[in-house]
């Protein structure tokens, strides 16, 4: 019994040991991390108990962003850290991180039982019960384990009924609602755990690497949104492009808290970046390989669709999304090598039905992409200029340059791209921890092209896309149309986690903010964005949620305007703007988008969740839906057309025919478009 004693209290030692230092190499980081921003970060703020508050409170935003982990004695018990983390990051004893690693690990087991216990038998749709979503995430803790079963209970009712619902509408048995709930009930139980389950996502150490990244990452996100820790696996992601090697679809896929599969990230050139028709931050539906049946994402797990989409003989899909602003598409890829750099800008004309034979060329650009370990490689902005080259041979009258989801990308071919349209001079300036303000001048004397300019924008335009369209207004170059852009107008780079060696081998970074943009005027388009000369109505929800939102992101500011810029002579946006206020207010385009934000102006919408109860809510709210999908909706006002230089490779090639056609559909279908070409036309008579 001795022995036995003795041998127990070793091994508790050791554990002990093992647990103290982990903890310590946690806090070598953290402290070490903290240091890193603070010598490389343009304005890091002082770490003081205001500091410690926000970290804090991100931390438990990202480990329970809906309230379903912790209960309110839980969340109280952390709570007295709230003004604590500071001092810690100052060297004082670390207590934070081990209270909150041993009641997250009990409160996910927790979590884990209730919903084993809720998903073991089939979900009761008779019951009257409802369930409130917030767009503002707020609401409180729950008091006991009873109030968080029910929480769970009532939200995986939710989830059953949403699943089912996509279902029933895609259903070609003619089954009613009830029907597809009957028989998918089981499915739908399995899919919920899947996505679910924490202990899923928890194998080996995968909870202690979710608590510490969390950790690390609230404390760089509290300096600004954009400064971030990032492992070898992290940093690796940032910077990879999709392989260019293999046959892909040419996007990549993740999971949301609320277990929607997204598009996370398109490959510049690859098959879904040329179709036109889908973006970053899409929700994934279906997916159909030619000749085989529909597989429904509401019911596999992510590695199911990852197995899918990357089996290689699956060659060419169906692809069903939500696009961001609800509007739902079926597009169809087919896989291919994304090699071909001339491919990845699509170009086309525009021909005014009602302005004469007046002619425009569209350009829309994703991102600003560039090839990162290769000089002599092409990047977004000599793609553009040849195919602007392309477009003056078939005389163009103006250019419409479309940066609608552009979250930016590289600074160079920012600066490259508003030097296509400036014939020389400052662009934009930059300006780190020293207090001078450098402007960056156009990097190529001379104009590849200097007729009459459209830039398209809107709320999720960001960062070099902003650039590029605020050098354009305040060289009075270019009308921007649309509506505010996001307000980004800050630079990041990735740097080793080493305050002494710049190019030390490490395994970890951090992108750190290291100054701000500003605009030649000395302003800058951080918060506020770039504000467009005419500006158009825009759905509620892809308005608001911008850099200003952001609790840390740093505030506007203005420095000295550049004494040397010399702007050219004003354009008449006053009457252009006059002209498509007009317009905008006698088109049904836009007054379905007004009408829609009146009907989804409500902050709380309640569901409720008996099966024939929620079918109806479901169909009142598709038809609200459908009101954004403005279904029908195709414009007389202009025809468009391919390049005579991409006429020949589309003929021979029968998908990609069958992808031009639909993008060529869609452009029609867009009234932002359609706007854009008439103010070009506009500004053409007023000239």
């Amino acid at each position: 019994m001795q022995h036995k004693t003795r041998t127990f209290f070793t091994a508790a030692t050791l554990l002990l040991v093992s647990v103290c230092t982990a903890q310590t190499g946690l806090k070598q980081k953290a402290i070490l991390l903290k240091r890193v921003i603070e010598l490389n970060h343009f304005a890091p703020r002082q770490v003081n108990d205001s500091f410690s508050v926000m970290f804090f409170s991100a931390v438990l935003k990202t480990l329970d962003p809906q309230k379903r982990i912790f209960l309110q004695s839980e969340y109280d018990k952390l709570a007295n850290f709230s003004t604590q983390l500071d001092d810690e990051l100052n060297g004082d004893s670390w207590q934070f991180f081990p209270t909150l690693k041993t009641i997250y690990t009990s409160a996910t087991r927790r979590a884990d039982s209730l919903t084993k216990t809720i998903l073991q038998k089939p979900l009761n749709f008779t019951t009257k019960e409802e369930v409130k979503l917030l767009k503002k995430v707020q609401g409180f803790y729950p008091a006991s384990v009873q109030d968080l079963l029910q929480r769970y209970n009532r939200f995986y009712k939710y989830q059953a009924l949403t699943y089912g619902y996509t279902i029933a509408l895609n259903n070609e048995d003619g089954l009613s609602f009830e029907k597809v709930l009957e028989k998918n009930e089981a499915l739908l139980r399995e899919k919920i755990k899947k996505t679910a389950l924490l202990e899923n996502r928890f194998a080996g150490n995968a909870q202690d690497v979710l608590l510490e990244e969390t950790y690390l990452n609230n404390l760089a996100a509290t300096y600004d949104p954009h400064t971030n820790y990032f492992s070898q696996t992290d940093k690796q992601t940032f910077q990879e492009s999709l392989s260019t090697e293999t046959l892909t679809f040419g996007f990549d896929i993740d999971e949301a808290e609320d277990g929607k599969i997204i598009i996370a990230r398109l490959a510049p050139g690859g098959p879904a970046w040329i179709s036109g028709e889908i973006n970053q931050q899409d929700q994934l539906l279906q997916i159909q390989p030619d000749g085989k049946a529909v597989t429904d994402v509401s019911l596999v797990s992510i590695e199911d669709i990852y197995e899918l989409i990357s089996d290689p003989e699956v060659k060419q899909a169906v692809i069903k999304l939500k696009k961001q602003d609800g509007n739902t598409k079926s597009v169809t890829l087919k896989k291919a090598k994304h090699e071909q750099e001339e491919d990845i800008i699509q170009a086309f004309v525009l021909k005014n039905e009602n302005g004469g034979d007046k002619k425009f060329g569209y350009m829309m650009l994703p991102d600003f992409y560039t090839t990162w370990d290769d000089e002599q490689g092409s990047g977004c902005a000599n793609d553009m200029a040849k195919k602007i080259v392309q477009m003056k041979k078939e005389q163009i009258n103006g250019l419409i340059l479309d940066f609608r989801y552009n979250g930016g990308g590289s600074l160079t071919e920012a600066l490259e791209i508003a030097g296509i349209f400036i014939n020389d001079g400052p662009l934009m300036g930059i300006k780190d921890k020293s207090p001078k303000v450098t402007f960056l001048k156009d990097p190529n004397r001379g104009v590849i092209y200097d007729g009459p300019l459209v830039v398209l924008v809107n709320g999720q335009s960001a960062s070099a896309s902003e650039l590029v369209a605020a050098a354009l207004q305040d060289y009075n170059r270019a009308i921007v149309v649309g509506s505010n852009t996001f307000g980004k107008a800050t630079m990041q780079a990735v740097l080793p986690m080493d305050t002494v060696k710049k190019n030390a081998e490490t395994s970890t970074f951090v992108k750190t903010t290291l100054g701000k943009l500003y605009r030649l005027d000395g302003t800058t388009a951080q918060h506020k964005g770039v504000i467009p000369d005419v500006v158009l109505p825009v759905f509620s929800e892809d308005s608001g949620q911008g850099e200003a939102s952001y609790p840390t992101s740093l505030r506007p500011d203005q420095v000295q305007p550049n004494a040397y810029y010399k702007p050219l002579p004003k354009l008449p946006v006053a009457a252009l703007a006059a002209s498509s206020k007009k317009r905008v207010e006698a088109s049904e385009f836009y007054k379905q988008i007004l009408e829609y934000n009146k009907l989804n102006a409500q902050e709380t919408i309640t569901i409720p969740l008996q099966a024939a109860s929620f079918e109806k809510w479901a169909k009142q709210n598709s038809e609200l839906v459908s009101n954004k999908d403005q279904a029908g909706y195709k414009s007389k006002a202009f025809s468009v057309h391919n390049l005579n230089a991409d006429q020949a490779k589309i003929t021979r090639d029968s998908y990609l025919k069958m992808i031009n056609n639909a993008t060529l559909e869609n452009i029609l279908e867009d009234g932002y478009i359609e706007e854009a070409v008439l103010i070009l036309t506009d500004f053409l008579n007023i000239k």
